[in-house]
């Protein structure tokens, strides 16, 4: 196992390409001078980025610890292994498994590993420090009232100025998602709508569509993600950026197993030096070990341990001893990652 990267193409659309009408039949032009489209630096991730982000999205709808939604996510660890491959440097889908796996629609399960490199991109491109499913984000702002009508996926808290936006995720194996982004849209819509009636207005409202491409050489493109925002406003601000930035904490320490501290930063509460000594195995690396996750090595067929753990002053911060959270330079190499929140996942040599 070793902690390769690979390329995504970006391609932003404006949203007036879209139709305001169902009936109005439309679809993407690949064309060179699209005077709507702008052709955006390619988006790398890692093995270990898209492993976690797609982890990490599972997380966003569970409300409390389960063990079995931790296992759950844990798993994807041998499906990324062998349903994604290489093809020119870029991410691609292994075609092999579109015939084998019975999948009545041949989406071969890849909208789970769509919402990894959506959650990730949500991250790496629009700056969110927090991402929250929307109906849990509405839930924990009071509104008790539900929305008619499909909603997007995400709520994400934005880093630089913690405004709020909303971001809809699709994937597809189609070479032009055009439904996919139509749909999107109106999930953004109605989604905005519901939280400005409750007085929270999203800054901005994405949707973002994951096209993969597979290594068969008879299909000759990469995976690409088509982003589209629908509006762009600003008015509401994240009103407890700490509280958020606990939550995003949480989603490590779930999958690290530790039930008690999980809980209390899902409801936006430090934890006590105590806790994590309780938690952590060792210091390595200039690093707090608080959990690990055995997991097999899809070629070779033996186990490899994947240790999950925080920089020294990311444990001051979540402890209480430090209320600046710093930032943090991302590094990455065969066999670890140190993530730009002050995470890390090293192999256990």
């Amino acid at each position: 196992m070793n902690n390769w990267k690979r390329k995504i193409e970006v391609w932003e659309y404006e949203s007036q390409v879209f139709p305001k009408q169902k009936s109005i039949n439309w679809s993407i032009k690949d064309l060179a001078n699209d005077p709507y489209k702008t052709v955006h630096k390619d988006l790398e991730i890692t093995f270990f980025q898209l492993l976690l982000s797609t982890a990490k999205s599972m997380l966003t709808k569970s409300y409390k610890y389960s063990t079995q939604v931790a296992l759950f996510a844990r798993s994807y660890s041998e499906v990324i292994q062998l349903l994604l491959d290489d093809k020119d440097g870029y991410l691609a889908f292994n075609y092999e498994f579109r015939d084998i796996l019975k999948d009545f629609s041949k989406v071969t399960r890849h909208g789970e590993i769509a919402q990894g490199i959506n959650y990730f991109y949500a991250k790496e491109r629009l700056g969110a420090y927090a991402v929250y499913d929307f109906k849990d984000y509405a839930k924990r702002c009071g509104i008790s009232k539900k929305c008619s009508g499909y909603t997007p996926d995400y709520v994400y808290c934005r880093s630089k100025d913690k405004a709020i936006g909303i971001l809809e995720s699709k994937g597809t194996m189609q070479a032009t998602p055009t439904s996919f982004l139509t749909h999107g849209h109106e999930q953004c819509t109605n989604g905005e709508n519901y939280l400005k009636n409750h007085g929270i207005v999203p800054a901005h409202s994405y949707v973002s569509a994951v096209s993969f491409g597979t290594t068969s050489r008879a299909i000759r493109r990469y995976s690409r993600i088509y982003i589209s925002d629908p509006s762009n406003e600003f008015a509401y601000e994240d009103k407890n950026p700490m509280k958020s930035n606990l939550y995003e904490y949480s989603k490590l320490f779930y999958l690290a197993g530790k039930r008690e501290i999980t809980e209390k930063l899902m409801s936006g509460e430090k934890i006590l030096e105590s806790d994590l000594e309780f938690a952590g195995r060792f210091f390595v690396n200039n690093g707090l070990i608080i959990g690990a996750w055995d997991v097999r090595d899809a070629f070779t067929n033996k186990m490899v341990r994947l240790n999950l753990g925080l920089k020294p002053s990311l444990v001051d911060y979540l402890i209480g001893k430090n209320d600046d959270l710093e930032k943090y330079e991302h590094n990455s190499s065969e066999y670890q990652e140190e993530f730009s929140d002050g995470t890390f996942m090293i192999i256990e040599s």
